[in-house]
């Protein structure tokens, strides 16, 4: 599912947007943790994923290279393509 118009500035758009990353992300198999909403864990083909969002900052973790790159593609489908990471919430990120 696509955002079909901008959300920013409507009274809603956290909740709104909150709720299309949640059903984006559980239509893939992910869980939010217990005690953070915003961090999802999924087990697929056997590995350990995790996926954390703070409002439209994504971040992917796993030992799988391929793996993440899939999931990174079934999430582009549906969503703005993510593209690799260099910074989050803020951060520098330097992958290695």
């Amino acid at each position: 599912m696509h955002v079909k118009h901008v959300l920013q500035g409507h009274l809603e758009s956290p909740q709104l947007w909150g709720k299309h990353v949640d059903a984006v992300l559980q239509k893939l198999r992910f869980h939010p943790m217990t005690h953070e909403p915003c961090l999802y864990h999924a087990i697929i083909d056997k590995q350990c994923i995790l996926f954390l969002h703070q409002v439209n900052d994504f971040a992917v973790a796993a030992t799988d290279l391929q793996l993440v790159l899939h999931i990174i593609e079934q999430i582009d489908s549906q969503m703005t393509p993510l593209g690799l990471i260099t910074r989050f919430n803020g951060m520098d990120i330097v992958q290695t």
